[in-house]
Parts: structure tokens; C-alpha cells; sequence
């Protein structure tokens, strides 16, 4: 039976697409709607044809997904496969490469000169994941490149207590953390642009989806000199961190960007700001606190809130000629 690449219709598509989940990553990677429906239908940035799917008589078998930034705060020279798959049966014949050819001929006609796997910011994984048999195989042999690798962490809440007299070492530096406010909104934002301009993305995008009280500031006096993007089992914006809540339960929660101004670092404050920020988590409900794309060099960083190294991937990127 003759096999059709297709533009990916959400409305069409979406459901069949959750049952190829089912059957091909099902029991590693089970995905909930809540996670998968703004990621592969509702996102803003999902545009017509910015998907691809495989097709033979009718049936969705492959299915391939970018993320395309096309905002003038954050623009980028290279695109990001956020999603390939293809049913069992109908592997190693082609299809992968079919889907994967398409969706990057879609990213140059977007006027990317990169193409990268897993890295945007409705991504589920934190790069191609080495527990996948055969997916970091396949993109090399499309022609990507092993650029590095990264780990997801994760710590359980049901114990965990931040440590009070870190938060009295804080004080007597006259710091402390708390939610960001709406009238605070400017000074947050001033700080990412000062310290890491490529966080303010994700910021904006908790902001706007009234998250913005998950967003903790850490404070002297006036001044912002730091802060911690977290996620809780209510966040309307479900990021990477929470992506799976299928395997972790509904209530998981999640750190994001930790930033502390260059001129306040090497005094400490680092694991007062993760440790206010997981029981912040933990007041809201959560039960573990998932951290995604950090290190083996932070690894034992994490690890001082009981953080456990739970996924290994390989990050990879093809330049587009």
C-alpha cells in the first residue's frame, strides 16, 4: 500500500497521534494530554506544516513535529525537532527519514540554518534520550551531530525540609525569596535581560499564563539579584519539567531556570535558592520536584535536595545547507 507524508492537521490527526504514542513509547514515556495537546495542538508557535505526518491507507503510522521560533524577542538561527515517531511495524523502512527530510526542508523554507533535536521550549525530552534503543543511532544517521550531553533529575518531596538556618545565613545577608508580583513584572524581567537574555522566553511565557507567582524572586532591599523559574502541579504552563507527570503522577512539580546575578555568586546562596524553591513546590502541592537539561557537573548540586539522576540524552544538531 502506497505511503503519503501529509501536513499534520491538529484537528485531524491529534488523537491518532496519541495512539501512536500509546503503542511505540507508551510504557517509557507515557504521555498525558494536559502535557501533549499544547505541545502538539494548541501551541501558539504551531504552524500549518510545521508537522508532518506518514499516512498508508488513511492511518497516521509516522508523525513529525518542529518548533519553529518566530518571535523578535528570541529569534533563532536553527529550528527544533520537538517529536519524531513511527509505529513499530512500520520502522526501519524509510519512514523516519521521509518525516525527518520534510520537517527539515520546512525549517529551511523558515529561514533556519540549524536544525536541533529536542531543544525548544514545548520540548518533551531534554535531547535524544540514550534509553530510546536506536533514536540517537537514527539521527546520526540523518546526519546530526553529537554535540554533548545533558541529565533530568528528580527529588522527592515527601521529606524534604528546607534547612532554617541557611535561610538565617540569607537573612543576616540581608537576602531573602519570594513570589514575583505583578507590579514587580519590569524588575524580573530587567535582571534576565542584565544575566541570561535567553531566559526571558520562558518568563514571559509563565506570565502570560498567570504563573507568574511560581516565578520566586530572591531580594536585598530593592534589588532583584536573582531568581528561580519553578512549576507545580496547577502550572498552566506545563514545561518540559512536567512533561512526565505520566510516569512521576499529576502531582509533579518542577525547577526551571536558577539565575544568580554574576556579582552575588560564590557566596552561597545557590542551595538557599533551590531549597526555598522545592519547598515552595512542595506547599503547592507537589510531590517530586523534576529538573531537566543540567549537568553531571551539577549533579551533586541538586543532589543536596535529594536529587536523583533519572534520564541521559545526547544532544544533537545538523547544519542546513
Amino acid at each position: 500500500m502506497a505511503m503519503e507524508i501529509a501536513v499534520y492537521d491538529p484537528v485531524s490527526h491529534y488523537q491518532a497521534v496519541m495512539e501512536l504514542w500509546k503503542q511505540t513509547l507508551g510504557l517509557s514515556y507515557p504521555v498525558t494530554d494536559r502535557v501533549a495537546r499544547p505541545r502538539l495542538w494548541t501551541r501558539p508557535s504551531l504552524e500549518p506544516g510545521d508537522g508532518v505526518v506518514a499516512l498508508e491507507g488513511g492511518r497516521v503510522v509516522g508523525v513529525a513535529v518542529a518548533e519553529i521560533s518566530r518571535d523578535a524577542l528570541t529569534p533563532q538561527s536553527g529550528g527544533s525537532i520537538e517529536l519524531v515517531m513511527v509505529c513499530p511495524s512500520h520502522q526501519r523502512r524509510g519512514v523516519g527519514r521521509r518525516l525527518v527530510s520534510a520537517i527539515e526542508e520546512r525549517m529551511r523554507s523558515a529561514g533556519c540554518i540549524e536544525s536541533h533535536v529536542a531543544r525548544g521550549l514545548y520540548r518533551f525530552w531534554s535531547g535524544t534520550p540514550l534509553d530510546l534503543a536506536g533514536a540517537s543511532e537514527f539521527f546520526e544517521a540523518c546526519g546530526y551531530t553529537n554535540t554533548g550531553e545533558v541529565i533530568d533529575m528528580v527529588a522527592p518531596l515527601r521529606d524534604f525540609r528546607a534547612d532554617p538556618d541557611r535561610e538565617k545565613t540569607a537573612r543576616g545577608m540581608g537576602v531573602s525569596i519570594a513570589p514575583v508580583k505583578a507590579e514587580e513584572l519590569g524588575r524580573a524581567y530587567e535582571l534576565l535581560t542584565r544575566e541570561a537574555p535567553g531566559w526571558r522566553e520562558a518568563f514571559l511565557k509563565m506570565a502570560a499564563s498567570g504563573d507568574l507567582g511560581n516565578v520566586l524572586a530572591v531580594r536585598r532591599g530593592r534589588d532583584f539579584i536573582g531568581c528561580v523559574q519553578t512549576f507545580t502541579p496547577e502550572s498552566r504552563f506545563r514545561y518540559a519539567n512536567l512533561a512526565w507527570e505520566g510516569l512521576y503522577g499529576p502531582a509533579l512539580g518542577g525547577l526551571g531556570a536558577v539565575l544568580i546575578a554574576k556579582a552575588w555568586r560564590g557566596r552561597g546562596l545557590g542551595l538557599y535558592m533551590i531549597e526555598q524553591s522545592a519547598a515552595h513546590v512542595k506547599s503547592r502541592g507537589g510531590s517530586h520536584v523534576y529538573i531537566d537539561w543540567t549537568s553531571d557537573g551539577l549533579a551533586g548540586f541538586y543532589a543536596k535536595i535529594g536529587a536523583v539522576v533519572c534520564r541521559r540524552f545526547r544532544k544533537h544538531m545538523k547544519k542546513l545547507s
